[in-house]
């Protein structure tokens, strides 16, 4: 049963990864400065940058515009503008898809090259100046970092000095760089001509990150793998468990896929023996478990459902630790039970720390936008050197 949910879930994965999109209203200005409606791939920058894949209709094939192919293009709901232009970077030129930030007497854009942010201010000669922050570098044992950035930022709006203070009491980044941008149209401007904002705080907006805690119950079965261990049956225990979990989404990745971290607490205590040998003539063993056992899992969730009943399936690796454990051994000779001798070892044969991976799926039941509660079950496998351990989870849990 464990292998069949298993199953399942690698083959729900690759489903909802095969029908993964996540067009947007939207539409593209072709060369000749037509205007076409449609929608988008809605992507990361540096996807944003490189290619745009349109369709007329949410049915329609897939067309792919690379820089050369159009002027541009603009997600109507989201607000953001790329268009194409020819830059420099690191002394190579290429026609790529830049993000129009801030139309005005300078206009500002971004790019992402390789996860290297680039801010780019059209000077007063129609110039791109390429801004971005110095990667550092390690100088012996130390790690150095330089801010040439405030160089450039002073020299790009050089003709308007109350900006000094701001670039160099300012932390680098999006806000910063917008901020000076329509600051400097609103002091140079004299026509009165408002700037156009087209930035966004997109990591609010598009990244959404979702907590939850659960509890439920948990079967564990402990199998013993070291020498003459393994010819007895698994110690199984029945437990609560509690736990909670951080769930992040960002839509312009994937747009059903969410990243998973979780932990969660239970007790075990467990008791079974056998015969040492094959028959009755050989020592009763009987083994005692106790002791804490925690989880932590990371991994994906993913649900393609907007309505208020959500299936979801769920997976990826776990890390377990016992904690406070004892396992104790009781040897018993045929006729001679009131001369059992009884071993307690909590180290040799319990590894604390086990690894594995965990599966399964659930159904949540939406409140609101945010907050859902929700039913799952998962199965569980661990192993160390000298024990393997399967568990079942049912759990109930509110999203917040």
């Amino acid at each position: 049963m464990r292998n069949l949910i298993l199953l399942i879930f690698l083959f729900s994965l690759v489903t909802v990864a095969k029908a993964q999109n996540n067009y947007r209203e939207g539409f593209i200005i072709t060369n000749k400065n037509d205007t076409i409606k449609g929608f988008i791939d809605f992507r990361a920058n540096s996807t944003n940058g490189g290619e745009c894949k349109f369709r007329l209709s949410q049915t329609s094939d897939v067309q792919m515009f690379h820089p050369y192919d159009i002027l541009g293009y603009m997600f109507v709901n989201e607000k953001k503008f790329y268009v194409s232009r020819t830059i420099t970077l690191n002394n190579l030129e290429k026609k790529v898809f830049l993000e129009y930030l801030v139309q005005g007497m300078k206009d500002l854009y971004f790019y992402d090259d390789d996860d290297i942010h680039y801010y780019l201010v059209e000077d007063s000669d129609g110039k791109l100046v390429p801004i971005t922050k110095d990667q550092g570098k390690m100088v012996g044992d130390k790690f150095s970092r330089t801010e040439k950035y405030k160089g450039k930022l002073l020299y790009v709006f050089r003709d308007c000095p109350s900006l000094n203070e701001k670039i160099n009491n300012g932390i680098f980044d999006r806000k910063l760089m917008v901020d000076l941008a329509r600051k400097y149209h609103q002091q140079m401007c004299t026509t009165g001509q408002e700037c156009i904002v087209f930035e966004n705080d997109y990591k609010q907006k598009f990244t959404k990150v979702y907590f939850s805690v659960y509890g439920g119950m948990q079967d564990l079965s402990h199998s013993l793998k070291n020498g003459w261990m393994v010819r007895f049956n698994p110690l199984k225990h029945k437990s609560p468990v509690i736990g909670g979990e951080i769930n992040v989404n960002d839509s312009r990745f994937l747009k059903w896929f969410f990243l998973q971290l979780g932990v969660s607490f239970s007790n075990f205590s467990s008791e079974g023996g056998g015969y040492e040998g094959n028959s009755a003539t050989t020592d009763y063993l009987t083994f005692r478990m106790k002791g804490k056992f925690v989880n932590w899992n990371v991994g994906g969730k993913f649900s393609c459902f907007t309505g208020r009943i959500r299936p979801f399936v769920e997976g990826g690796l776990v890390i377990a630790r016992y904690i406070n454990k004892t396992l104790s051994v009781t040897t018993t000779a045929p006729g001679q039970e009131d001369k059992s001798v009884t071993i307690i070892d909590n180290t040799r044969r319990l590894t604390s720390t086990l690894y594995g991976y965990y599966a399964g799926g659930g159904c949540s039941f939406q409140i609101d936008k945010r907050r859902a509660v929700y039913i799952a079950g998962d199965v569980s496998r661990y192993s160390s050197t000298v024990s393997n351990i399967s568990s079942s989870w049912v759990k109930v849990g509110v999203v917040f």
